[in-house]
């Protein structure tokens, strides 16, 4: 549920600022506006010990959990890498803590350091990807914690700052004819470092006897960051016998993570392993420590042999994916699917297709004045702040031009709660004032009587009528860019959202009433408007209109479509041309909702499979709204046209809010990407991204894979080519073809793995040439690399980078 909107995202993006140089957070003090939120007892003029200068912070918890928190106003991270400061464990030493990033006031998962060294100081380097915060703009903090749960001695902490520098970027051999860079063998199995036969690179390998059951071949370092590498790789050998059951688990903190089992190993022969960390179970961390090769069954296994053993910063080489494309089997894509709820086209660049005006705000939208009334998003009040202008529709006007000059399809939304905001006083809560709905706020009404509009509007009969501001937009309307009407804006949440007009929960009975009415009203007016309801917010109130009185356990969407329906034979013609719902994921990763901007493994990993709960019934998201389901997958788009085709046949789908977060986190722009490629495949009408904005670098990358991938207006086809060949949880495509322009087929490939994936696109039913791919990777979200793409015959191979989304454009030969 989404509900703060409008004004404080403007504030907030008036908050932030761009990294241009390090930027010191103590050093002798807070500095750079940077502010003590501790909950642990710190002294910030600790005269010892001290690192640099004359003054260090002391730390002293009371009690578990205690932390030193510094905060600061919300700002961009884009510049800097890594968070870094010196420590010391004062006599006692072996303090266990942990780092936690705040984003927006969200805290991340933790990120545990190891533990610290007595009377010694050690620089700490946390690189920012392994706190989340990498690449975001609403970075507000940071604390360090305890995190064993007993009251630890004191610790101090000196010279914290922000740097651009990376924590390291070269991988780090462990074994390659001997232990190398301070690796050291902890293992409990018996170990040759110095076996002659068999050998996979150089003269010497390592052997590995089991004694009993469960015995492991273990490699131990001193604490390392396992954010800044990728993968563990080695060659294995299962000598004379083969067929040993083996596991590979890395350690953190002397605490295994997650086994990866290896398939029984072949007799005498050499294999590869490269095995990602976060299949491990350690993304981010700041303590790993080792890794262990064990049985993995109650037997003992026969000696087997390791080499050429390594920690790595380049990522694994995926299994070919071979992707047929049929350009003979086409569907048809709707241009509204690339919309936003903004037409700030000079901060988000061309090639949108559809605008919205929407959010609480409109609820009271005023049409005579342009007062507004937000509700709970600030503070129930009246006041301008769509527009200080009294010149009536000058909003909606204003934004119908904007939109259409951009090139988009305009939706503006109707009021239907029955009363709008009377003035624009900024006063507080209306709530306040005695008797304030009949004298703050004026009755908002469907249909004016005898329909004699006016133009400037009669602002001293006590009543605002909608259907007369429709009669006044539509002459701003043109043949391309037909005026779209949202019925209201989130009704189920009115009761709570806009208590100050709407103070009882909305009713099944209430919604098919007012969309009746005033869906009425605009199309006897404009009879060729297309009309969007009921609006819901998310999931619990389009099933069930948040719980609604006169539910009775009934759909709320069912009800609603066969209240339309009904409402179509009564009036003779139909009233609701689009089914509209909002869609805030509800998926979790690592504990916390993907919808934010953080973006630590857990969360990343869940929002590049989000999109999978738009389709796919074999995916099942960690949200409670699969919970609630009895852990049956969501698949959000064919339910709900499922329940269109049985209750009004006919109804298009529409989602105008949405988001998935990661504005600048490249899982952001493949869950983005992905949105819009399903949304065109599976036939929805018109969408809207709420938050997008020239910040959301990432995001803003997602809709140029699809929307000005070229930067010079290029952009999918209209005509959807039939894809076979995907692994939903590690690729997608999309291909198209162009009805009436040029001819070229565009492809998006979208790869959400930390490997390499080499692609074979067959293609049926068009013969390409050599053409372009505009590859979107972690970091190059505003400029794609731009590489030649070879056809031969009908084939085309391409490898994807890790984690990335490349638009590929074939001309016809």
């Amino acid at each position: 549920m989404m509900q703060v909107k409008g004004l404080v995202t403007f504030v907030f993006l008036a908050l932030v600022s761009l990294a241009t140089a390090d930027q010191s957070i103590y050093s002798e003090q807070l500095n750079n506006s940077w502010q003590n939120w501790s909950w642990a007892n710190v002294n910030f003029s600790n005269a010892t010990p001290v690192h640099g200068g004359t003054k260090s912070i002391s730390v002293t918890a009371t009690g578990p959990n205690q932390a030193l928190y510094l905060h600061h106003n919300a700002q961009w991270t884009t510049g800097y890498q890594s968070l870094t400061f010196w420590m010391h464990g004062g006599t006692s030493g072996g303090q266990l803590l942990q780092v936690q990033a705040s984003v927006n006031g969200d805290i991340l998962p933790a990120y545990p350091l190891p533990a610290l060294t007595a009377n010694t100081w050690t620089k700490v380097v946390v690189p920012l990807v392994g706190i989340g915060v990498h690449g975001v703009n609403s970075f507000d903090g940071f604390w360090i914690q305890d995190r064993s749960g007993t009251t630890q001695g004191t610790y101090y902490v000196d010279d914290v700052s922000l740097v651009d520098a990376p924590g390291s970027t070269a991988s780090l051999p462990a074994f390659d004819d001997a232990l190398l860079n301070s690796w050291q063998n902890w293992s409990w199995a018996t170990v040759n470092f110095g076996n002659t036969s068999p050998t996979h690179g150089g003269t010497k390998s390592i052997s590995v006897h089991e004694n009993a059951a469960y015995d492991g071949f273990y490699l131990h370092h001193v604490a390392l960051d396992s954010s800044l590498y990728r993968t563990i790789s080695f060659w294995i050998n299962g000598g004379a016998s083969g067929g040993q059951q083996l596991q590979v688990m890395a350690m953190a903190n002397g605490s295994p993570g997650v086994g990866f089992s290896l398939p029984a190993l072949p007799a005498n022969k050499w294999l590869q392993y490269v095995i990602p960390l976060s299949k491990l179970g350690i993304p981010a961390r700041g303590d790993f420590d080792g890794f262990w090769i064990q049985g993995r069954t109650n037997s003992v296994n026969a000696t087997y042999y390791v080499d050429d053993l390594s920690l790595n910063v380049e990522p694994v080489v995926n299994a070919p994916a071979t992707i047929s494309i049929d350009a003979g089997i086409k569907y048809r894509i709707s241009p509204y699917i690339y919309g936003a709820n903004t037409t700030d086209y000079a901060g988000l660049g061309t090639g949108f297709r559809f605008a919205r005006s929407g959010g609480n705000r409109l609820t009271a939208y005023n049409w005579e004045n342009n007062a507004s009334n937000a509700g709970s998003d600030w503070y129930f009040q009246n006041d301008g702040y769509l527009g200080s202008t009294d010149e009536a529709g000058w909003t909606d006007r204003t934004f119908i031009q904007a939109a259409i000059a951009g090139g988009a399809v305009p939706q503006v939304t109707i009021p239907t709660v029955g009363h709008v905001s009377a003035d624009k006083w900024g006063d507080g809560d209306v709530r306040n004032y005695p008797d304030y709905l009949n004298t703050r706020f004026k009755v908002s009404k469907a249909a004016k009587p005898g329909g004699n509009f006016a133009y400037p509007p009669d602002t001293t009969d006590g009543y605002v009528y909608q259907d007369e501001c429709v009669h006044y937009l539509m002459q701003f309307a043109q043949p391309s860019f037909p005026i779209m009407f949202d019925l209201d804006n989130e009704p189920d949440l009115w009761s709570s959202t806009h208590n100050e007009v709407h103070p009882t929960p909305a009713t099944y009975a209430e919604m098919i009433a007012l969309s009746t009415e005033y869906a009425s009203a605009i199309k006897n007016v404009y009879p060729s408007a297309t009309i969007f309801g009921p609006v819901n917010y998310g999931w619990y109130g389009f099933m069930t209109l948040q719980g609604a009185s006169d539910g009775g356990g009934r759909n709320f969407l069912d009800v609603y479509l066969d209240g339309m329906r009904s409402a179509e034979v009564q009036a003779g013609k139909r009233l609701l041309d689009v089914l509209d719902v909002h869609w805030y994921p509800e998926a979790q990763g690592d504990g916390h909702r993907i919808v934010s901007d953080g973006d630590t493994p857990g969360m990343s990993e869940a929002r590049i499979q989000s999109p999978r709960s738009l389709w796919d019934s074999s995916y099942v998201e960690t949200s409670w709204i699969t919970q609630s389901m009895g852990n049956a997958p969501i698949r959000l788009i064919p339910m709900i046209q499922d329940r269109i085709h049985a209750h009004y046949p006919g109804t298009k789908l529409g989602f105008t809010e949405y988001s998935y977060g990661g504005a600048n986190a490249i899982s952001g722009a493949i869950a983005q990407s992905d949105v819009l490629g399903l949304m065109g495949r599976n036939g929805v009408f018109a969408a809207a991204n709420w938050y997008l904005n020239s910040s959301s670098l990432a995001t803003l990358a997602g809709f140029r894979s699809f929307i000005n991938y070229d930067g010079a207006g290029a952009h999918f086809g209209d005509l959807g080519a039939f894809v076979s060949g995907e692994t939903a949880a590690e690729n997608s495509v999309y291909a198209s073809v162009t009805a009436e322009r040029n001819p070229d087929m565009v492809i998006v490939v979208i790869n959400k793995t930390e490997g390499v994936t080499p692609f074979t696109l067959s293609i049926a039913g068009f013969r390409p040439k050599t053409g372009t791919a505009y590859t979107v990777t972690d970091g190059h979200f505003a400029s794609p690399t731009t590489s030649a793409v070879k056809a031969v015959g009908q084939v085309v191979k391409f490898d994807a980078p890790p984690q990335s989304v490349t638009t590929i454009v074939l001309p016809k030969s």
